[in-house]
């Protein structure tokens, strides 16, 4: 009994009795060689369905001797098993494990990057296209038969969210820019989002908006919880920012933290870099830089004297960064909330020469 495909025949006898040989079958298949004692035989349509075939080897004697001995061998032919691959949604790589079942008879074993025990693992499997094969083999025939799927992983970032004001973007195009479908996860301490084009998600107050996330364009966002805000989707092919004459909300769009001066220092029609809710400032033209650093899944508000563009560098491991330590003060006024509305004050040197440090303006 064979599956379908090419049968290797071992035929030979005693060489000593016969030298000439001759392959002949009931079917329509065909003999790679017909007069060879060893050859292959490629089963024909009709072979298939008729689901046999008989084959047989003829041996003519050596003179003096004369005649001719036959043997025949029955094949029979069972079906491989038919698979079929019923489709796979993409999986991000922070998504929890799957329990594949996609394939069908059941019965059969997954294996692959990131499979275990009929598992997928997304996280351990990586981001890319992973080549997953399912083997199955019919218990009745015992035959068996293989099919091969493509599942992909696509890259993730994990943001932070603290009670609160603080900005928030992403280095990621999400699969979907639909904004209360991203936000589905954390609606419930989801206060407000909104940037600075109009864009403005408010549930508690069912202001839905119709533009859809903007990858360039950070946004300010308020908790009433601390939450983690998951982001799924391909990397940027164009990592430049466009900036306005004016105030922006930047978005950060590097895998890594990258320094505040590499990025905005260079540029001479950009004045301020802040936090959106916090007192962290680079303002070169003052000596000021308590904004060392700037991490991915933050947004910074970006003053500019003409329209220009910022560029991030390319996505890598990147190089460990230290972000400085900025020295904070207590108020007099009792607990302070940061919040996106933030001012900065500059003063001339002369006329702040009595005061001493610690001293709070307000």
């Amino acid at each position: 009994m064979y599956r379908p495909g090419s049968i290797p025949l071992n035929g030979r006898t005693n060489t000593s009795y016969s030298e000439q040989f001759e392959w002949a079958t009931s079917g329509d298949g065909t003999f790679e060689d017909a007069t060879a004692p060893e050859t292959i035989y490629w089963p024909g349509a009709n072979d298939l369905a008729t689901g046999n075939v008989t084959l047989t080897l003829t041996g003519f004697s050596i003179p003096p001797c004369t005649g001719a001995t036959s043997h025949q061998m029955k094949i029979t032919f069972r079906p491989l098993p038919v698979l079929t691959f019923n489709g796979i949604d993409q999986f991000c790589h922070n998504s929890p494990p799957h329990q594949l079942n996609e394939c069908s008879p059941a019965g059969g074993e997954y294996s692959g990057p990131g499979v275990e025990d009929g598992w997928f693992y997304p996280d351990i499997a990586g981001e890319g296209e992973h080549e997953i094969n399912y083997h199955y083999v019919n218990p009745l025939t015992l035959c068996a038969n293989d099919i091969t799927f493509i599942i992909i992983v696509l890259p993730s970032q994990v943001v932070d969210l603290p009670i609160g004001w603080s900005g928030i973007s992403s280095f990621l195009m999400p699969v979907s820019q639909d904004i209360p479908e991203m936000f589905s996860g954390i609606e419930n301490q989801l206060l407000i989002l909104y940037n600075l084009d109009g864009s403005i998600y408010y549930p508690g107050g069912n202001l839905i908006p119709t533009a859809a996330w903007d990858i360039y364009s950070g946004y300010c966002i308020k908790m009433a919880q601390p939450m983690l805000m998951g982001f799924c989707g391909d990397y940027l092919q164009d990592i430049n920012v466009p900036l306005s004459e004016g105030w922006n909300l930047a978005p950060m769009l590097s895998k890594n933290p990258v320094s505040c001066e590499f990025i905005f220092g260079l540029n001479d029609d950009i004045m301020i870099v802040k936090e959106v809710a916090g007192s962290k400032v680079f303002w070169e033209e003052m000596g000021i830089n308590t904004l060392s650093l700037l991490l991915p899944g933050q947004a910074y508000f970006v003053y500019c004297t003409a329209e220009t563009s910022i560029s991030y560098p390319a996505f890598s491991d990147g190089v460990l960064l230290e972000e400085k330590p900025v020295e904070t003060y207590g108020s007099p006024f009792g607990q302070t909330v940061p919040t996106p509305s933030s001012h900065i004050l500059a003063f001339t040197g002369n006329s702040i020469s009595g005061l001493k440090k610690g001293d709070v303006i307000g």
